[in-house]
């Protein structure tokens, strides 16, 4: 899949909108 937006890790995961869309949710 796409990264969906930039930074570490750690930013990725509490991002909610880039947490939703990387589970599908």
């Amino acid at each position: 899949g796409m990264l969906l937006a930039e930074g570490t890790p750690e930013e990725i995961r509490t991002n909610p909108d880039v947490v939703k869309a990387y589970l599908g949710e």
